[in-house]
């Protein structure tokens, strides 16, 4: 009778960044015991050293395409075996003197960590044995702070005011989404003044259309918004007022620079009441957390992949052609 196999399933680590968070945590070979320094990508150098062949196959028929394919990966294959007794004999020298000086240094910084945190060293060393053992326990090497991202914050601000009665709310729409798309036009217009100075004084008659359709549709949108805060905050009616008398005839309005007067602007100008409209000032609260947790997230996600791409290229990139070619790829 067959034994039972136990197959664990890995991502090769060339292959890794690519894959989303979850998958760098769970088939990651760094976090699995026994496989030393593995990396999984002895496939696909089989595979790297035969493109020179495709200028030779592609001219080829179906025959002579696997022949020239199957001769080649056997020759591969051939010369890995007979190098095969020399190249672990090598590694193994590495491996053994690495190990010492790692052990060394894992010593030294757990024996570092005992001194004020030995509990929680005890209980990291046994999550690690536990999830070594049976990966359906929980993985002691996946990040435990979850940050509130901004969908989830539409969707607790929604299920808020699901039992708010219609009275309460004068309009369409909900105070939680007023704020959100005044955030999404505050974002906007800051986008369309990045674009309005980047025109510069030779632009092209088709950059300055694409600017000017974008003010138009940005100012429409503000228009309509700012009619459905006149009814979830009727102060800011007169802070629009003095804006339009503030400013002179004929002048130009720019919709990058029209005032929305979010609950955070209007509290400090005495546009809302603190006492009875306090819960939209949180409202945009949690939505700026939640934004700023997003942008935190994508900006670890871009390090981490400019990181790979910086060890990417000086490990592999030489020449002007691919220098040249992997700095765009940073920009």
């Amino acid at each position: 009778m067959q034994s039972e196999r136990n197959i664990l399933y890995l991502v090769p680590k060339f292959h890794l960044p690519a894959h989303v968070l979850k998958c760098h945590d769970n088939f990651s070979f760094n976090f699995s015991a026994g496989v030393g320094r593995t990396d999984g990508e002895a496939p696909e150098r089989g595979w790297a050293a035969t493109n020179a062949l495709a200028a030779s196959t592609k001219e080829m028929g179906p025959g002579a395409h696997r022949d020239t394919l199957d001769d080649h990966f056997g020759d591969y294959n051939w010369r890995k075996i007979i190098i095969l007794a020399d190249t672990l004999c090598d590694r193994l020298k590495e491996a053994v003197k690495a190990h010492i000086e790692h052990v060394e240094e894992f010593i030294g910084y757990e024996d570092a960590l005992r001194v004020e945190h030995s509990e929680s060293v005890d209980s990291w060393r046994q999550m690690v044995l536990l999830w070594e053992a049976d990966r359906t326990q929980q993985n002691p090497f996946a990040p435990t702070l979850r940050s509130v991202t901004e969908n989830a914050v539409h969707l607790e601000l929604a299920r808020e005011e699901k039992n708010v009665s219609a009275v309460e709310i004068r309009h369409d729409v909900s105070p939680s989404e007023l704020i959100a798309q005044g955030l999404q036009l505050e974002e906007a217009q800051v986008r369309l003044q990045y674009d309005i100075d980047a025109l510069g004084l030779h632009s092209t008659d088709l950059q300055r259309t694409k600017v000017q359709a974008q003010e138009n549709r940005i100012s429409r949108k503000i228009e309509a918004w700012i009619d459905v805060q006149k009814v979830c905050m009727p102060r800011t009616t007169l802070l629009h007022a003095r804006d339009d008398d503030c400013r002179m005839v004929g002048a130009a309005v720019w919709p990058s620079k029209i005032p929305l007067y979010l609950p955070s602007t209007a509290l400090r100008l005495n546009a809302i009441d603190a006492l009875t409209q306090s819960t939209i000032v949180d409202d945009e609260w949690c939505l700026h957390l939640a934004q700023a947790n997003d942008a935190l997230a994508v900006l670890h996600d871009h390090l981490l992949l400019k990181s790979y791409l910086t060890a990417w290229r000086q490990c592999f990139s030489r020449g002007q052609r691919y220098g040249t070619k992997a700095n765009t790829l940073f920009h």
